[in-house]
C-alpha cells in the first residue's frame, strides 16, 4: 500500500470512529443548580386517597317510622347519651275486615 492510500483508510476509519462516539453518545441531562443553605425541609403532598371502614356500627330501631334528616355528618364525634336521630311515628295501614277479625281473634286470645 502506499501513502496515499494508506491516508485514505485512516481518515474512512476516524470518519467512522466518529460516527460511531456520535451515535451511542448519550444525551446530556438537565439539572437545577441551587445554593446549598441549611434548613427546615417542608414538602407538600396533595392526593387523592380511599378510605375504608375498620368497625361498623348498625343503629336500628324496634318500631316503623319516618327518620327527621340527620344533623351530624360523616366524621362528627358522638358523646354517650347524644340524640344521633329522631324518628317519627308512620301513618298506620288501612286495616280491612279481615285484618280486623285476626286483630280481634288476638286481642280475645
Amino acid at each position: 500500500m502506499n501513502r496515499k492510500q494508506m491516508l485514505f483508510v485512516a481518515a474512512g476509519a476516524l470518519l467512522i470512529g466518529g460516527a460511531l462516539v456520535l451515535a451511542f453518545r448519550t444525551p446530556p441531562v438537565p439539572v437545577e443548580v441551587a445554593e446549598v443553605v441549611r434548613a427546615t425541609f417542608e414538602q407538600t403532598i396533595e392526593e387523592d386517597g380511599k378510605t375504608r371502614v375498620r368497625e361498623r356500627y348498625v343503629v336500628s330501631a324496634p318500631l316503623a317510622g319516618r327518620l327527621s334528616r340527620v344533623q351530624l355528618h360523616a366524621g362528627d364525634e358522638v358523646k354517650a347519651g347524644a340524640t344521633v336521630a329522631v324518628l317519627s311515628p308512620s301513618a298506620p295501614a288501612m286495616i280491612d275486615a279481615r285484618s280486623a277479625r285476626e286483630l280481634s281473634e288476638r286481642v280475645g286470645a
